[in-house]
């Protein structure tokens, strides 16, 4: 077991491009945001091994090869791995 951690976003608020420090997250959407904010992830961009950082420059440069926006609903779970997979909640 890693860790818990809680992610809070006002309104107008977005949480940025980020590696988990655990190898794998849960997620759950609680509350759907009242406009915007989508949860988007590159799964396996990184590995053990190689850390990728043309392809991480490339997506906080604003690429978006292999971007996948995923439209959540309350009670939606994902599980992913995070320490891998450079993921992101965008600003409405």
């Amino acid at each position: 077991m890693g860790a818990c951690a809680l992610s809070f976003q006002e309104p107008g608020e977005d949480l940025p491009w980020h590696f988990d420090e655990t190898h794998f997250i849960v997620s759950l959407l609680i509350d759907e945001p009242d406009g915007g904010g989508s949860f988007q992830y590159v799964p396996n961009l990184r590995s053990d091994a190689d850390e990728n950082y043309p392809a991480v420059s490339a997506i906080l440069a604003g690429g978006g090869e292999n971007v996948i926006d995923l439209d959540l609903r309350p009670g939606d779970l994902q599980i992913f791995e995070g320490r891998r997979s450079l993921h992101r909640v965008t600003a409405p």
